[in-house]
Parts: structure tokens; C-alpha cells; sequence
């Protein structure tokens, strides 16, 4: 993907809603193809989006919050 392109609000829309259905970041930005991993992140932590998905796969136990 070439740099400093504006996201467009409709790819912006398609990126929640990928993210609302499967909340595994990379996976998405691989699926939808012309975004990168870090779109796909910003656009998430602007709509409150956890990926959790992401997460879980780096293999690396997590504190609890309440810690």
C-alpha cells in the first residue's frame, strides 16, 4: 500500500465492520488487502475496538488488569 493515502470514510466503515466480526487485526488487513496492519490498528483504537484476537496469538501471558 502506497504511504500518506487518506482512508476514505467507506473504507473506513469496511474496516469496522471487518473488525466488529473478527477482531484479529493483521488478519483483517490481510483480508480486505489494501490496508496495512497499523490502518487497521488506528482505526480500531479510535472506535473502541479491543483486539483481542491479536492478542491471544502473540503467545505471551498477560498481567491481570486488577494487578
Amino acid at each position: 500500500m502506497p504511504r500518506n493515502v487518506p482512508i476514505t470514510p467507506e473504507k473506513e466503515q469496511e474496516i469496522i465492520a471487518a473488525l466488529q466480526k473478527d477482531s484479529h487485526g493483521s488478519r483483517e488487513a490481510r483480508t480486505l488487502g489494501d490496508v496495512s496492519y497499523a490502518t487497521v490498528w488506528q482505526m480500531a483504537d479510535r472506535n473502541a475496538i479491543a483486539l483481542r484476537a491479536s492478542r491471544e496469538t502473540m503467545g505471551r501471558p498477560r498481567l491481570l488488569a486488577e494487578l
